[in-house]
């Protein structure tokens, strides 16, 4: 539980610093003694007063940047259990747009909504780690040939041959990635 008058501050991941889907992104922080590159505050105002926040779903949605059945199609995955008025009606409270919070925060980190759900709903410890370590390898070569991607586009742009295709450092690159060199 969040100290009255906290913001929702997620640890998950590594992204830059500056705005992101309604989110301000800074600094450096620490989840459960493992240091991550980023620190995202939601925009998200959860400071308590005498009672609990309660959000209905539209609310819930804007404050989040996202459409109200993202949120309904969340629940029907068992992602969010949000309290039902007696006509029917959701409503949000704080461990509910925390648990928004970390969806979107895990969904940006590549995670597909299955493998959140595990993350979520899981009791076992090591199976959790487990499955979450192969996401995160999965994460690491997406990255790698990301960069690889991007190495071959900045030689490309320094290339001052007329062909790059004819550029010997880029044929050099090119057949690195092919695992021709």
């Amino acid at each position: 539980m969040l100290p009255q008058g906290d913001r929702v501050r997620l640890l998950l991941g590594s992204v830059e610093q500056g705005h992101h889907r309604g989110r301000v992104i800074t600094g450096r922080g620490v989840l459960r003694g493992m240091c991550h590159p980023a620190r995202v505050e939601s925009q998200v105002d959860l400071k308590s007063t005498s009672d609990d926040p309660v959000l209905g779903i539209g609310q819930a949605g804007q404050r989040f940047g996202v459409a109200a059945h993202v949120l309904r199609h969340w629940e029907s995955m068992g992602l969010l259990s949000p309290e039902r008025t007696r006509d029917g009606h959701r409503r949000y409270h704080r461990a509910d747009l925390i648990r928004i919070a970390v969806i979107l925060r895990a969904k940006d980190a590549g995670l597909s909504l299955d493998a959140i759900h595990h993350m979520i709903t899981c009791d076992d410890p090591g199976t959790r780690q487990q499955a979450l370590q192969h996401q995160r390898d999965a994460l690491a070569e997406r990255i790698a040939r990301q960069q690889a991607a991007l190495a071959l586009l900045d030689c490309a742009l320094t290339c001052s041959h007329r062909d790059v295709a004819t550029c010997p450092h880029f044929q050099q690159m090119i057949a690195q990635r092919a695992g021709l060199a």
